[in-house]
């Protein structure tokens, strides 16, 4: 049975209704075909850091949840999508919105050619938004391969050691810190956390 783990990143603690909805309809759904689905949520006030510390848990604590469904706390998505993205079947899969800012911007950075590779609905990308993104694990072993300097063991130092040791993690894997590119500057999160699998010849 394939199982998912969805995961509502909640600063201060606070998730919206309509994402609250959202992340229980889309795990009836899953549960209804067959896939098992867990949801959890955690407040931190570094949201990199916190991507992070989730992909930890998850990856080196839940060896029988081959997902990550990323939903953030104020998102409402079309329930049916977590199913869509899980029968995609690649490694990172993920939506592209508007940012909440004027203008209007969206969560996601293409590949910058012309047109761009789809199949059906989906669309290559460079990367997107942990807005809503399902990742499989084989993704943060891949990284942690071709990176193995993001493996951080210094979790006694951390502010939140108690809960990863709680969790049952001895270490940080890094990956969502953020990238420093030259000629782009400081780039978010999400978008480094895909441009290093793209790195390592994934795509998005």
């Amino acid at each position: 049975m394939k199982k998912v783990f969805i995961f509502v990143p909640a600063f201060g603690n606070t998730i919206t209704a309509t994402t609250f909805l959202s992340t229980h309809q889309i795990s009836q759904i899953l549960t209804s075909k067959s896939v098992g689905a867990s949801v959890s949520t955690l407040s931190f006030p570094d949201i990199a850091e916190l991507r992070s510390m989730v992909a930890t848990i998850w990856h080196d604590t839940m060896p029988d949840i081959e997902y990550l469904l990323f939903i953030d706390a104020d998102m409402g998505v079309d329930p049916n999508m977590g199913l869509d993205m899980l029968v995609f079947d690649e490694p990172i899969v993920g939506t592209i919105y508007p940012q909440r800012k004027l203008p209007v911007s969206w969560a996601g950075s293409g590949e910058g050619s012309p047109q761009s590779e789809r199949r059906g609905n989906f669309m290559k990308v460079e990367g997107v938004g942990m807005g809503c993104t399902l990742i499989h694990k084989s993704v943060v072993k891949t990284i942690l391969d071709k990176f193995p300097e993001l493996a951080d063991y210094r979790i006694d130092l951390h502010p939140a050691q108690a809960i990863l040791r709680q969790a049952g993690a001895n270490r940080i894997i890094r990956c969502f810190e953020k990238l420093d590119i030259p000629e782009r500057g400081i780039v978010s999160e999400d978008l480094s956390f895909c441009i290093r699998y793209r790195r390592c010849g994934g795509q998005v």
